[in-house]
């Protein structure tokens, strides 16, 4: 009877520790760690941005110091970090690089840089026609030779809309009068704009002289 008390005693003392042993543990690469911005677009050679880790796991489980690196050293570097801020410096190079930040307990978060060329150019634009009807559609093309593909179009201010996929054409319409301005950007982040204006159709009906509206 005096063993099996002591058996008894043992295996509880042993699941006992083992329970105190995992709940002492810290869980290891389990959350992730959220960066701010989360990708962002560099241009020009010696460009800096900060990134601040802003979330993920609670201050009282964000283990400072917190490690800093990037995924290619010959796209940038971290030039600073102090707290929960780290400073990137891209070189160069052109392409897209990664930032990574690691606490004490091996959580991590990620955040992208994309690095274009600088851009020495404007884009140039041009219409079929810069004055249409309502309801008209008009084909705008990228003319500059230097522009890379794909393009970004856009309405920025007037009616209408701007119907266009990544190509270097778009089409734009409107159902209403007046004067619209259409941006595009290329892959460098050079931009250009082109006015259109629109105007009522001169055979569009529905003015003083409508049916039965003549004088005799």
């Amino acid at each position: 009877m005096k063993h099996r008390y002591m058996l008894t005693l043992t295996l509880a003392a042993i699941v006992g520790g083992s329970l105190l042993q995992c709940g002492c543990e810290e869980a290891k690469g389990l959350k992730g760690l959220q960066v701010d911005p989360a990708s962002v677009s560099l241009s020009t050679n010696g460009q800096t941005v900060a990134f601040t880790v802003t979330g993920g796991v609670t201050n009282e489980t964000l283990a400072l110091p917190l490690t800093w690196s990037v995924r290619d050293a010959g796209m940038g570097t971290i030039a600073h970090h102090s707290g929960y801020t780290a400073i990137y410096q891209r070189s160069a190079a052109n392409g897209a690089n990664t930032v990574i930040v690691r606490d004490q307990f091996e959580n991590e978060g990620y955040a992208t840089i994309r690095q274009l060329a600088e851009t020495t150019y404007s884009l140039e634009l041009t219409a079929e026609k810069i004055s249409i009807n309502v309801n008209e559609a008009v084909t705008i093309t990228v003319t500059t030779e230097s522009a890379q593909a794909p393009f970004t179009w856009r309405l920025v201010s007037g009616s209408g809309s701007v119907a266009g996929s990544s190509g270097a054409s778009a089409v734009y319409s409107s159902s209403a009068a007046g004067t619209a301005v259409i941006e595009a950007t290329d892959a460098n982040g050079a931009s250009g704009v082109i006015g259109i204006t629109v105007i009522e159709s001169s055979d569009g009906g529905g003015g003083d002289g409508g049916p039965g509206g003549t004088d005799p």
